[in-house]
């Protein structure tokens, strides 16, 4: 693969596209995040993965700290797939991404990018397995 490609995200759009993308992709959880994870049999023509952050207002109801929620999942998935070449191999078989955040916390301060980053590492590292069996 040329080391040289730089993958761009791109939010997904549209109410019928996430129903696809829902039954038609991997779930892989951990108790903090869940993400939906669908893969193309062949390399990406284009370098744009398509991506949504969901954070549920039955687990953290203040409208300020879910916005943080999201926000440190876009960057830790910039972080990611755009600075670092750890998912190289990975990110051209990505056609759709959606982290969900499932763990309750009582301040926005209390999340940190370093833990939201590291359990989307985690589930993304256990995604490599689905994908050998996708191929």
């Amino acid at each position: 693969m040329n080391e040289n490609i730089k993958f761009h995200l791109k939010p997904i759009k549209g109410q019928k596209l996430f129903k696809n993308i829902f039954m038609k992709s991997k779930k892989i959880s951990n108790q903090n995040a869940t993400i939906y994870i669908s893969f193309t049999s062949q390399l990406h023509s284009g370098n744009e993965i398509l991506y949504a952050a969901i954070v549920k207002k039955r687990y953290i109801k203040k409208a300020v700290s879910r916005n943080r929620a999201k926000r440190l999942i876009r960057a830790s998935l910039r972080e990611i797939f755009i600075k670092n070449d750890n998912f190289a191999d990975l990110a051209p078989y990505i056609n759709y991404l959606i982290v969900f955040w499932n763990k309750p916390f009582e301040k926005p301060q209390n999340l940190k990018l370093i833990e939201v980053k590291s359990n989307i590492e985690m589930l993304l590292e256990s995604s490599r397995s689905k994908l050998q069996h996708f191929k």
